[in-house]
Order: structure tokens, then C-alpha cells, then sequence
């Protein structure tokens, strides 16, 4: 889904960025400045968590919200927006439909 986002082959995503332990590694896609090249970068899990918790306090946001939270509504817009079940199963990454219909 998101391969095609600046309109570039960036290949086959699920091999080159899933860790030995098995979940996939948060990744940013950036321009190499000097080759003008887009490259995957690897964002350790306690930075992305940080990062979400400083824009919480900053948008003063009362009710408590994680990168979880952001899990839950990315997948709840798409339902609400006509997205298959079984799309939005793939894109959360579950084995089993029954998981996905419960988030």
C-alpha cells in the first residue's frame, strides 16, 4: 500500500525490513541529499514512542494516547471508510480475521 507513495520501486518491503525477532522495524523513507536517492532508514520503537508522547503533551491532549491508539484508529478509519476486512487484516499484520474484527 504505501510502496508507491513518492512514486518509486522501493521492492519487496516485508523481507528487507523484518527483524530477526519477527515484528516489522518502524521505517522512514527519506532523500538521500546526495544522490537524490530515497532510502529506508530504521526508527528504533522507544523514539517513535517519544515522539508520540511529546505531541500528545504538546497538542494537550487530556486523554491518554499511544502509538497503539493511533494503531486502533488507523484501522477503525478504514472500516469506516469501506475497506475490506480481510485488507485491513493484512495491513495490521493478523493471522486470524477474528483479531482484527476485535481491535
Amino acid at each position: 500500500m504505501f510502496r508507491n507513495v513518492f512514486n518509486k520501486d522501493l521492492g519487496n518491503l516485508d523481507t528487507t525490513i523484518r527483524a530477526k525477532r519477527g515484528p516489522k522495524l518502524p521505517v522512514v523513507l527519506s532523500v538521500d541529499p546526495r544522490t537524490s536517492i530515497v532510502r529506508r532508514h530504521h526508527i528504533s520503537d522507544t523514539a517513535i514512542q517519544a515522539a508520540i508522547k511529546n505531541a500528545v503533551q504538546k497538542a494537550g491532549i487530556a486523554k491518554h494516547a499511544t502509538v497503539h491508539t493511533l494503531r486502533h484508529s488507523f484501522a477503525t478509519h478504514l472500516l469506516m471508510n469501506g475497506v475490506n476486512i480481510r485488507e485491513v487484516q493484512d495491513l495490521l499484520g493478523h493471522k486470524n480475521v477474528e483479531t482484527t474484527m476485535m481491535s
